[in-house]
């Protein structure tokens, strides 16, 4: 199956695997269903509502999501030239139609901006190489930064739109 040789199907694998352990019936034509099929260990069970078991779980679960949103975004979008996407995001507070033109991309490096300015340190390899190449990011290995109210505020919405674009852009799948 070569779609499994991809990066963007490694998140997408794992996070499925969360809910193949509980054996969630995949379609049956589908390469999910195909693959989960091969392995000793899954067994499809009818009464599996789809529901993962404990927090932990849907943490996980969550930050799968972000980064396979986060491959997907990168391979699909074209590339950005300018050195912010929001010159102004550390000064002035964004609003839903300030973010409503900007991809999917676009919106993970808003977010992610916001950090760099401070020197975060990303291990994210497209978010590392991408800021890596801003003249003005300076990676200072540390990730102890305090954010001021309108960049709290401003990550907040950015990160509620990137939560609705996720769920739009994933329900090639479970949909979870």
């Amino acid at each position: 199956m070569c779609f499994l040789h991809k990066s963007i199907y490694s998140p997408f694998i794992a996070r499925n695997e969360m809910f193949a352990r509980y054996g969630y019936v995949f379609d049956d034509d589908s390469n999910l269903a195909k693959f989960f099929d091969s392995k000793e260990w899954y067994s499809s069970n009818s009464n599996y509502s789809g529901d993962l078991h404990s927090e932990i779980e849907e943490d996980n679960c969550k930050l799968i999501r972000i980064v396979e949103f986060t491959k997907l975004s990168h391979d699909s979008c074209p590339d950005i030239t300018s050195d912010y996407v929001f010159p102004n995001s550390s000064s002035s507070l964004l609003s839903s139609s300030d973010i409503s033109s900007k991809n999917n991309w676009e919106i993970i490096i808003a977010i992610n901006e916001i950090y760099a300015r401070y020197g975060y340190s990303f291990s994210s390899t497209e978010l590392n190489n991408y800021f890596e190449n801003k003249s003005w990011y300076n990676n200072t290995h540390s990730n102890d930064i305090t954010l001021n109210d309108i960049e709290d505020n401003n990550l907040k919405l950015l990160a509620e739109e990137r939560e609705r674009r996720t769920k739009n852009a994933l329900m090639h799948d479970l949909g979870k």
